[in-house]
């Protein structure tokens, strides 16, 4: 095989997960070949990457990073995501992660939660570690002062019937749990990979977010405000070392348009005959000094009222 240079070996992954050549040097593969991207060890821990991913994806963002995520590091037996240290992206994670419990008038289980079915966490030297009783799968936040994500908690705590403070899983979880399992809604097969390599998706511009929702059976939308190059995302999801194994069947590229308003469109197929459309809306990256007096806004409202 043909040898590659250290910074070759690593370039896939780091556009794939935001980290660095320096941090990767000791995986080097001894110049055969580039890195790949650990998948989980257990099912547990691809389940519970799933669950959070189809949460955090509706935090938006006013940052240069999707979802918040400034970086990831994958290993086969935890997942460490470092955030932008920006108070408003850790209160809406936060808030669209613990569990709590609301009225609702369905019946379904699943109907009366918000956040991640079981999760529970705790502040340790590492960062925020989130985790779920009975099992070891493991979430580490870092990139931000901890005591943030307790303020938060705390404020949940008292505004709302929060579920992450029992010590275990409750009834209601686990009856939410198991119908989701049941389910094809949070396919780990296809949720984990991904937010292993969420950066993948990002474009240069000041916004950049990443959302994915179910939108029928055996079918996903994904949308980016403003995503990379769509032979750059091919690549990084479709081709190489850091491949899902998605197929491209279909695409509409507007990379090259002089009108910068036109998005592109690509249909995937991914591995179990999920199919994921995607579409990159290319915001126009303007009104520097309003997303700047937005971002103090939501900034200051993260710990107030």
């Amino acid at each position: 095989m043909p040898k590659h240079s250290d910074l070759d070996a690593t370039a896939p992954r780091r556009a794939c997960t935001g980290e660095s050549h320096q941090a990767l040097q000791h995986l080097g593969t001894g110049g055969v070949g580039p890195l790949t991207i650990p998948q989980p060890a257990l099912m547990d821990q691809a389940a519970f990457e799933a669950a959070l991913l189809l949460r955090v994806c509706k935090v938006g963002s006013l940052t240069a990073h999707p979802l918040g995520i400034v970086q990831l590091r994958p290993e086969e037996n935890q997942l460490v995501i470092r955030l932008t240290n920006e108070p408003y992206i850790i209160r809406y994670w936060a808030e669209f992660i613990l569990p709590y419990q609301h009225d609702d008038t369905s019946g379904d289980p699943r109907d009366l939660i918000s956040g991640v079915y079981g999760l529970r966490y705790r502040l340790t030297g590492a960062g925020v570690v989130l985790y779920r009783r009975g099992s070891k799968a493991q979430i580490v936040l870092t990139g931000f002062n901890r005591r943030w994500w307790d303020r938060v908690a705390a404020r949940f705590k008292a505004d709302y019937r929060a579920l992450f403070t029992h010590p275990d899983w409750t009834d209601l979880e686990r009856d939410a749990h198991s119908l989701t399992r049941a389910s094809r809604y949070e396919p780990p097969e296809l949720l984990s990979p991904l937010l292993r390599r969420i950066r993948a998706t990002t474009g240069r511009s000041p916004y950049n977010n990443t959302d994915i929702w179910h939108s029928s059976t055996d079918t996903f939308r994904m949308e980016t405000t403003h995503g990379p190059h769509c032979n750059q995302l091919v690549g990084a999801l479709c081709q190489g070392p850091t491949s899902l194994d998605w197929q491209v069947e279909w695409q509409r590229c507007a990379c090259g348009a002089d009108n910068w308003d036109s998005g592109c469109t690509i249909d995937f197929l991914a591995p179990g005959g999920l199919a994921v459309h995607y579409s990159n809306l290319r915001w126009d990256p303007d009104a520097t000094a309003a997303r700047h007096t937005r971002l103090a806004e939501l900034n200051a409202w993260a710990f107030g009222d």
